[in-house]
């Protein structure tokens, strides 16, 4: 038989009373409209609450280098949260710690209690005022609440101001002195980094330059940059001398050499990593230490960092195309450009073409005057042949000098100097000033490196040629004619320029001023090959010294023109023998020496001199036209500079454009690289 036994477990511990009193309810509902009551006055109480922490205590770890605690100042140490919303203007005194500081605690927070639209930060590093400004002007209009301008002025003296209605009114920042490819133009990046970091909006950061010119309309780029969910820092890793070539070993180990990297200083990225940049203190101070000489920080430094800490986050290229076509950095074209750049149409400057014209003209009277005696000895030789000169032929030089000297005096040496002149002057002004017109024209013929073609620069130089030739011809027949006179005997001299050109009138025609045009035509090809030669050797040069074309030394100028010289005369000198007969034969010349055209000429010294005799005088010509050349060409580009800077072509001020400006193309799709442009004076 089964008993059954009663359940006597203990109970589970009780959670309620059984016997609930009604006084209870009334003490829970007096608790719970305390507590919502309490918790409704600490939520708006917190909006106003100073973030009044300790620095060392909350200051991030990588935003200073270690051993360095630099105070916030009184104004930081009492940040509200309406600060942070409204950020203060950009003429603040903080310290560049003080201003990392506060930028990196911002709060990174994902939705914000109040309404907020997604801006773009445009961050303009430049060496003085934005040059472009009226084309940005025109980009940013009816866009206001999109976007918000940084510039930072590598001139700290530089006052320039704009007038209030413009988008750059106010938009300076504190700046400081920087030197393209040094540290410190990093640390300007970091500036305009944290700048546009204290104010919310900014979900974008753009870095450009004064020379930088949008391609697409605003609304194409707002929407490319703000939609898009990655970083666009240019890296890759490039061998040879201009890669891992400035690799520093003593950067090892923090940074080694596999992960060095290279890249365009232009950049676009989102909060995230401009955080990431404007707090790193272990890189930036290896570049620091590091990164000098042939090291150029602004192009590795963002590249290097990026990969090797954020690579998943960044796309490894750039949206800035950068137009490295008059050296690594064309900011000499597009200052060029900049006043033209405005409106479509427009026609280059005066200014520039009287520069060019008073520049050139300057140079050729320069380097002729000097080089004069071995000119008049160049022509003579190209005319009359060798003189019988027993030994060596190297002694050719001395005995004309002597000769001339001897039969006509120190006056004999510098014949024909007036005409020279009187031909330089207008045959510079005109060559340089139709070559630069000319190059402006042919801008857009560009290669993948974005240098003028060798094509278009030889269609410009043989442009400027044949203006120059037609223009000028008849002081250089003049011109020879004075130089070889002193050797023709029983013929009258000519007494003077205006007589020289009546007596060829009178005997010749107007045919005769114009004798040799021809061959003058065919030697264009001089100046089409030496160019394009000399702008590619000061592009070669001006990118391995890290500087424009215009920073170019006057040595360096001088190894441009002097080897573009010799190449150019080695490839055309023939044509210069053949011209310089042809112009001087209008004086009793014996039959045998009597050419009927050009390629009589040619047969007839075929047949008698062999192919020697179309480099009669080239060992003298290129002893002239070499010193010539780099007095030339050095006395033209330090002129010129002269002028520009004295006398600027270009207003800081322009005025308001016409109807004719750009306007940006509102069809126009961004295709994920060439959204701006840009190119830099760095």
């Amino acid at each position: 038989m089964i008993k059954s036994n009663q359940n006597t477990a203990v109970p589970p511990l009780k959670l309620v009373s059984a016997s609930f009193q009604p006084s209870n309810l009334l003490y829970l509902i007096l608790f719970f409209a305390f507590g919502l009551s309490f918790g409704i006055v600490l939520t708006f109480q917190l909006k106003n609450v100073s973030f009044n922490f300790r620095f060392n205590e909350f200051s991030p770890s990588t935003t200073t280098a270690a051993g360095s605690s630099p105070s916030p100042s009184p104004a930081a140490r009492n940040m509200g949260f309406k600060d942070f919303i409204h950020p203060s203007k950009l003429n603040h005194n903080m310290t560049d710690q003080e201003l990392i500081w506060r930028a990196s605690m911002v709060p990174k927070v994902r939705q914000y209690p109040f309404d907020r639209i997604p801006t773009v930060a445009f961050m303009f590093l430049t060496r003085g005022p934005v040059l472009m400004a009226p084309l940005w002007e025109k980009f940013f209009k009816g866009h206001k609440g999109l976007f918000t301008i940084y510039v930072h002025s590598s001139d700290s003296s530089s006052n320039w101001t704009e007038p209030e209605s413009s988008v750059f009114h106010g938009r300076k920042i504190p700046s400081k002195s920087v030197q393209w490819g040094k540290v410190n133009m990093i640390e300007a990046e970091r500036r305009l980094l944290a700048n546009a970091l204290l104010d919310f909006s900014n979900q974008r950061f753009v870095l450009l330059s004064e020379s930088c010119i949008p391609l697409f309309n605003f609304s194409s780029i707002y929407s490319y940059l703000i939609n898009s969910t990655q970083n666009f820092v240019e890296s890759y890793d490039q061998m040879g001398p201009v890669g891992r070539g400035r690799y520093n070993r003593r950067m090892d180990p923090t940074i080694k050499l596999h992960e060095w990297r290279k890249g365009s200083q232009w950049f676009e990225m989102d909060r995230d990593l401009a955080l990431e940049v404007i707090s790193d203190s272990t890189y930036f101070l290896v570049f620091q230490n590091y990164c000098n000489g042939s090291c150029y920080a602004d192009e590795h430094y963002l590249p290097t960092f990026v990969t090797k800490k954020f690579g998943a986050m960044n796309s490894g290229r750039t949206l800035t195309f950068v137009d490295w076509k008059f050296t690594p950095h064309a900011l000499d074209r597009l200052l060029r450009l900049a006043p033209r750049t405005m409106t479509v149409g427009e026609p280059r400057k005066g200014k520039y073409i009287i520069y060019d014209a008073v520049s050139g003209a300057s140079a050729g009277a320069i380097a002729a005057t000097i080089m004069s005696p071995l000119d008049v000895i160049k022509t003579r030789l190209q005319v009359y042949g060798l003189p019988n000169v027993p030994g060596n032929k190297g002694s050719v030089i001395v005995t004309s000098f002597q000769t001339i000297i001897r039969n006509e005096g120190l006056r004999g040496l510098y014949r024909g100097l007036s005409p020279t002149l009187a031909a330089l002057l207008p045959n510079w002004a005109v060559y340089f000033a139709v070559y630069g017109q000319l190059k402006e024209l042919l801008d857009s013929h560009v290669d993948s490196c974005g240098h003028l073609t060798i094509g278009a620069n030889m269609v410009a130089a043989s442009g400027a040629g044949a203006a120059t030739a037609i223009t000028t011809n008849p002081l250089w027949v003049v011109k020879t004619r004075l130089q070889t006179q002193g050797m023709r005997v029983g013929v009258v001299p000519y007494t003077s320029i205006s007589s020289a050109l009546a007596r060829i009138v009178h005997e010749e025609g107007f045919k005769g001023l114009y004798s040799g045009l021809l061959p003058s035509l065919a030697g264009i090809s001089h100046v089409a090959i030496q160019f394009p030669a000399y702008e590619q050797i000061k592009f070669y040069l001006a990118e391995r010294d890290h500087t424009t074309t215009k920073g170019l030394s006057p040595g360096k100028l001088a190894i441009a023109s002097s080897m573009s010289k010799i190449l150019a005369s080695l490839l055309t000198y023939p044509h210069e023998v053949i011209r310089s007969r042809l112009q001087e034969q209008g004086h009793g010349r014996s039959p045998e020496t009597h050419y009927a055209g050009v390629v009589d000429c040619v047969k007839k010294v075929l047949q008698k001199e062999g192919v020697a005799g179309f480099y009669r005088g080239c060992g003298t010509n290129l002893l002239r036209t070499t010193p010539s050349a780099v007095i030339t060409f050095t006395s033209y580009e330090m002129i010129n500079r002269f002028l520009q800077h004295v006398l600027p072509p270009h207003s800081n001020t322009p005025s308001k454009p016409d109807n004719g400006q750009m306007k940006p193309n509102r069809d126009a799709k961004p295709n994920d690289v060439n959204d701006l442009r840009t190119s830099k004076m760095i």
